[in-house]
């Protein structure tokens, strides 16, 4: 069995505990080389989002408004339609 698969195991499992710093195999470029591929860029997305969730929960507890940009388009298009009723 190749080595790289209990390799790439672990690192699955690293990345599901947010432990995104794990080394993961990527080389030969062959299937197993791509999945790992897949992994790396799998950590990375993970960290860019629960740093914008990080930076959105600060600037909620400093009171301050979201970032543009920052709307959901469900809220955005719940705003659009309730913009012209008086409550």
């Amino acid at each position: 069995m190749d080595s790289r698969i209990e390799q790439l195991r672990r690192a699955a499992g690293a990345i599901i505990r947010v432990q995104l710093d794990v080394d993961v195999p990527t080389e030969p470029p062959d299937e197993l080389g791509m999945l790992g591929r897949d992994l790396v860029e799998l950590g990375q997305a993970l960290g860019r989002r629960l740093e914008q969730m990080r930076s959105l929960a600060a600037c909620g507890r400093r009171g301050a408004r979201r970032p543009p940009g920052w709307a959901s388009r469900s809220s955005s298009a719940w705003w659009r339609r309730t913009a012209g009723r008086s409550t």
